[in-house]
């Protein structure tokens, strides 16, 4: 009985040993900064079921709209540059680089463009890290909108071009 009992204490050992790697790997795995260079790369990609394998339940019928968003950049390339706690969120900021802005059959060149993407994270179950959709878009949306009108003041040209195409891309009534 005594090399039984012994037996059992080392092999119940040995399993909380595993129990504990296998959960650290996870949690690892799905760190905030982890699902988000994950997701980074997938949206680069523009690969629809790693999105939604990253997004939270709620938000995949988000993900065409984001794919599509991802479109309007023809040669994105996105980085994760920090997790950040933002009024008690946490957002994952990417860094989009980009050479090109693409409207319909219009596209513009935009010399070292680069942009700050926030991202909201949320956690799902105790370990699980998703990305938010629905809490991101007014941080994007104001993000995009702040973007665009820097980029229109020192590039006052740029508007004149966009208007010219204007009445090409604007629907007909």
């Amino acid at each position: 009985m005594h090399r039984d009992g012994k037996a059992l204490v080392m092999g119940l050992a040995g399993f909380v040993v595993v129990a504990v790697i296998v959960g650290l790997l996870v949690a690892i795995r799905n760190s905030p900064s982890a699902v988000a260079q994950a997701f980074a790369a997938q949206l680069a990609r523009r690969d629809e079921s790693g999105l939604r394998a990253l997004v939270t339940a709620k938000d995949q019928q988000r993900v065409p709209r984001l794919i599509a968003f991802a479109n309007l950049f023809p040669d994105l390339q996105l980085q994760v540059n920090r997790i950040e706690n933002r009024n008690g969120q946490t957002v994952a900021v990417l860094v989009a680089s980009f050479s090109q802005v693409a409207l319909g059959a219009m596209r513009f060149s935009v010399p070292a463009g680069k942009l700050e993407l926030p991202f909201a994270l949320r956690r799902e179950r105790v370990l699980f890290w998703r990305v938010d959709l629905e809490q991101s878009e007014p941080l994007l949306r104001q993000t995009l909108q702040q973007a665009a009108l820097a980029v229109l003041r020192q590039q006052p040209a740029l508007l004149q071009q966009l208007l010219q195409h204007l009445p090409s891309v604007a629907p007909r009534p």
